[in-house]
């Protein structure tokens, strides 16, 4: 008798397989919390369209839902030791495709066509990857689209945090623990400008005013 999706997915939150791997060759699991995994199991329908820089619980998610998903990664140990706590569970990977190159290197080829449901930015934690990372699947979001940031306890995924909260066109739905949600209401509507930094909330608050006046100062006296 084959098994529900909601008993698989129980399993997936029981089981929690260790798909990554150390520098060391250990097995362990890095992949989101329980309530993040609740959010893409009850919001993400077959046929979806959703990417994901990095691979892991996540992906058996996506999976189970029946998106047509992509998960970008560049370690092989972790796409095959995903794909076979999937054929464990249970758990269809028909319509998710992996690319297992660095997403800096793939995700520039990406076809402006492609219109993405959700994202997950997961992958490379190393600056400025994260941030490459949404700068070229952002676009491809649709709007109402989700964008799931995982790890913003970090300093180079805090970064991009920061920016986004600050943005009109993006709105945050809810956080659990050290992942974020957001929706994605509107384009930034600066295609057609190259320097629009001033337009930019991240960069005319206070905070960042005050930065760039000491910045200043400091710079005016070494000389």
């Amino acid at each position: 008798m084959m098994e529900s999706k909601n008993f698989i997915f129980e399993k997936i939150k029981n089981e929690r397989p260790p798909v990554h791997t150390t520098p060391k060759g250990e097995f362990r699991c890095v992949g989101l919390g329980t309530e993040s995994l609740e959010f893409i199991f009850n919001n993400m329908q077959p046929g979806s369209v959703t990417l994901e820089t990095g691979c892991g619980l996540s992906t058996l998610v996506f999976g189970l839902t029946g998106c047509h998903h992509t998960a970008i990664v560049p370690n092989k140990s972790h796409i095959q030791e995903t794909i076979k706590s999937a054929e464990k569970l249970g758990v269809s990977l028909d319509y998710v495709t992996f690319i297992p190159q660095r997403s800096e290197t793939y995700l520039p080829t990406l076809s402006s066509a492609q219109k993405l449901d959700a994202i997950l930015i997961d992958g490379g934690h190393a600056f400025p990857i994260p941030m490459i990372d949404w700068y070229y699947t952002q676009k491809q979001l649709k709007k109402s689209g989700i964008l799931i940031v995982d790890d913003v306890h970090l300093k180079t995924v805090s970064i991009l945090y920061e920016f986004l909260k600050r943005q009109p066109e993006w709105q945050e739905i809810r956080q659990h623990q050290k992942t974020v949600f957001f929706q994605k209401n509107e384009e930034s509507g600066h295609d057609n400008e190259w320097d629009f930094w001033r337009s930019q909330p991240y960069n005319t608050n206070f905070r960042a005013k005050f930065s760039q006046l000491l910045t200043s100062i400091k710079a005016r006296l070494k000389n």
